[in-house]
């Protein structure tokens, strides 16, 4: 027998197991959803488009050669963006380049997340001219999942040479296996520099360790982006976050009162 108190305690505890595995399955249904994405973006790869996974990776600690035991407290990490870019000659052959950003003093917010993808649309498209359409995928974070990024990201693209046809959101833990593969040999040549007697203390030294110890099919620029420019304001949509890709909508649109008007449709599973 049971006292009215444990009888509660167990239907609390049984109503909020019913929500986990709901909870659980709906994850396990995007995550099946946004990888059939992605792999059917590759499969349809042509010369004349590029498939980018966009990521931020975890700040790099500062490092020196000889180091203190004082010196080891209060490190300032720096900021790292990966993006990784898939190409396809059109005969079942795919290339991988992966493009760092070292952004020297900067918000991670979805201003320099803009101004990251604009510099690598005009790298990717100078390094091939046949590319002319981009497809998009990175995580939910803040930076990332916000109406700002999505309506002036088309923008940016055809600035750039290169039309934005979507752009998809991966669930946590899973989507940017390819961007976390390349940190661990390019983390391994930073250290390999600085253990060859010099020191990592700026996002300069990290951009000279990867000149001095480079890592095939990546390369680095040291950049600043330029937040005087940050001048976007727009209506917020409701249950935006529900909102899991976006593609480009072959409906006209129109602006009103001067105010952008929304070029994508939306879809959103689980």
């Amino acid at each position: 027998m049971y006292s009215t108190e444990q009888h509660d305690n167990l239907l609390y505890d049984f109503g909020e197991s019913v929500n986990f595995i709901n909870e659980w399955k709906c994850h396990i249904l995007r995550c099946e959803n946004q990888d059939i994405a992605k792999q059917n973006f590759i499969q349809n790869l042509t010369e004349d488009s590029v498939f980018i996974v966009m990521d931020w990776a975890m700040k790099f600690l500062q490092r020196r050669f000889r180091e203190k035991q004082c010196d080891w407290y209060a490190k300032r990490g720096m900021d790292w963006y990966v993006n990784c870019a898939i190409t396809s000659n059109g005969k079942g052959n795919f290339f991988f380049s992966f493009y760092n950003h070292l952004l020297n003093g900067c918000s991670a917010d979805w201003f320099s997340v803009l101004s990251i993808l604009e510099s690598l649309l005009i790298t990717v498209r100078s390094s091939n001219p046949k590319i002319k359409k981009a497809y998009l995928k990175s995580d939910e974070a803040g930076c990332h999942h916000n109406s700002q990024l999505i309506v002036a990201a088309r923008n940016v693209g055809d600035r750039g040479g290169v039309s934005l046809q979507r752009y998809d959101f991966s669930e946590p833990q899973s989507g940017k296996d390819v961007c976390d593969r390349i940190l661990c040999p390019l983390k391994g040549a930073v250290r390999r520099y600085c253990n060859e007697s010099h020191d990592v203390l700026t996002e300069s030294d990290m951009h000279t360790a990867l000149k001095e110890r480079p890592v095939q099919g990546c390369t680095a620029a040291l950049c600043r982006v330029n937040e005087t420019k940050k001048d976007l304001d727009i209506n917020k949509l409701q249950q935006f976050s529900a909102m899991q890709n976006f593609f480009v909508s072959t409906r006209r649109a129109h602006s009103v009162e001067g105010i952008p008007s929304w070029p994508w449709q939306t879809h959103s599973v689980g």
